[in-house]
């Protein structure tokens, strides 16, 4: 009698895989099958911000915490009392694929230091495009990949700036950070 059932019970189960195959059309190989794949290529991104102010040198600016140096025009004939703006252009040159790459940039108070340093002063924010605004720029700016925002370097001379003043060589420091968002 277990013989008579369990030739009962192949059958069944060999007509309910055949029925399974009709059904959608298909053989025992489509479950059986091997495909070879070839291995996928990793490329990695370059976080890169880059610097320019004017006719001067692309500089970029350093993942490891060194100091990016961006020569500034001379300001000659600054007299007290004037403020000039000198525009550095700041861009996201990231190299990152599908072009979704967005930072945000956020700069610090200006330090100014050299001989004349007492008499001069510094502030610096963001303007928009190639632009420096008249009121107080916003100290940070969102850039998408490729994007470029003008960061804005205002030095003015006090008005009670010697005449010795003049003709001193000053440096500006501002610290630039940039975060991937």
């Amino acid at each position: 009698m277990r013989t008579t059932s369990a030739l009962k019970t192949a059958a069944l189960v060999i007509t309910a895989v055949v029925l399974g195959l009709g059904t959608v059309q298909g053989s025992l190989a489509v479950w059986n099958t091997t495909t070879a794949s070839a291995a996928g290529t990793v490329q990695a991104a370059d976080f890169a911000v880059t610097l320019k102010s004017g006719s001067g040198a692309v500089q970029r600016l350093s993942a490891n915490g060194q100091p990016a140096t961006v020569t500034l025009p001379a300001l000659t004939g600054l007299k007290p009392a004037e403020t000039r703006i000198i525009p550095v252009a700041v861009t996201n040159a990231t190299a990152a694929g599908n072009g979704n790459f967005r930072i945000r940039t956020t700069i610090s108070t200006p330090n100014v230091t050299g001989a004349a340093s007492g008499y001069l002063t510094a502030t610096a924010g963001f303007g928009e495009s190639d632009s420096c605004p008249t009121a107080a720029p916003p100290a940070s700016a969102q850039l998408a990949q490729g994007g470029t925002a003008t960061l804005c370097v205002a030095i003015s001379l006090s008005s009670a700036a010697p005449a010795t003043a003049g003709g001193q060589s000053n440096s500006v420091s501002v610290k630039l950070t940039a975060a991937q968002l």
